[in-house]
Order: C-alpha cells, then sequence, then structure tokens
C-alpha cells in the first residue's frame, strides 16, 4: 500500500521514499572558436588545460588542445570529453572506441562483447533501427596489418583488439 505524507515522501509497506528532483545545470555559453575573441579565450582556455597536466600526454601544445576542442565542437561533444575521447593520428582528429560506442548507445543502440581476450574480440550491436552488426578483429589480423609493434600493443593487447573491432 502507498502513501503520501504531508512532507512530499511516499510511505510503502511501511518504508519511506524520498523522491529528489535535481535542479537542471546552467551551462556555460560555448566560445566562438572562429571569431578573433573567441580563438583568444580558447586559447587562453587549452593554455590552462596544457599546463594543469590534466590533459593526456599527445596533447602537450594549446594549439593541439585547441583543436581537438573544435572537432568536439563540431560534433557536439563538450570540450573535456573532447580532450579524452578525440585523438590526432596523422594529422586528424580520430574518435576513440570508447567515446564510439558511447555515442552509438546514446542514439538507442546496444552493444554487446560476444568474444573478449588477448588473442580476439568480437563485438556484436544492434542499431536502435534494429540493424545487427558484429565485427571481429584478431592478433593474427593486427599482426598481419603491422600495427602490433607500439607498446600498447604489447602491454593491453586485449584492450586494443576491443577498440580495433570497435
Amino acid at each position: 500500500m502507498k502513501t503520501t505524507s504531508t512532507n512530499g515522501t511516499e510511505e510503502m509497506s511501511g518504508k519511506e521514499v524520498v523522491h529528489v528532483t535535481a535542479a537542471p545545470v546552467a551551462r556555460p555559453a560555448a566560445i566562438n572558436l572562429l571569431t578573433p575573441a573567441g580563438f583568444e579565450a580558447g586559447m587562453r582556455f587549452a593554455s590552462v588545460l596544457v599546463e594543469s597536466g590534466f590533459l593526456p600526454r599527445a596533447v602537450n601544445t594549446p594549439a593541439k588542445a585547441l583543436a581537438i576542442i573544435q572537432a568536439g565542437l563540431e560534433l557536439a561533444i563538450p570540450p573535456m570529453k573532447a580532450l579524452r575521447g578525440i585523438h590526432i593520428v596523422d594529422g586528424k582528429p580520430v574518435l576513440s572506441a570508447e567515446l564510439m560506442l558511447e555515442r552509438f548507445r546514446g542514439r538507442g543502440g546496444k552493444v554487446e562483447w560476444v568474444e573478449s581476450s588477448d588473442t580476439r574480440a568480437t563485438l556484436r550491436i544492434v542499431a536502435a533501427n534494429g540493424d545487427k552488426h558484429e565485427e571481429t578483429f584478431t592478433m593474427e589480423q593486427a599482426l598481419k596489418a603491422g600495427i602490433t609493434g607500439k607498446d600498447n600493443w604489447r602491454k593491453y593487447p586485449k584492450a586494443m583488439l576491443r577498440a580495433r573491432a570497435a
């Protein structure tokens, strides 16, 4: 049995249930990096972030940080999430596997790791419209492609295979 008390709480079977509603958080207006004033403010912001040591090691200049922030803004990704999830590969911004899967889930997609080991990763995805896809990436494929020479492949093969499958 459910009853509502005068203080706005509900009581069900002798247990009190309190409903808490979060107030909306005001977000600061985005800086338009394509104006002189916006670019200057963006560079100051990027400089502080680089000096903080909070960013990934590869984001070691304000220009790199600002390029990633701008790429994120164009994809409606907030600056700090962009700095953690967008990487510059051969001069191009690339979304990390984690960020790609997060965005896919955010659009109603389902993600399932069918297999994940140091030798093989198989990912099954189902889009919001019901379309299904399964992708496998193996260590054999990675060796054949010549991409296993870096430390990350030796130290974290499972994670690297999952990223390739994604």
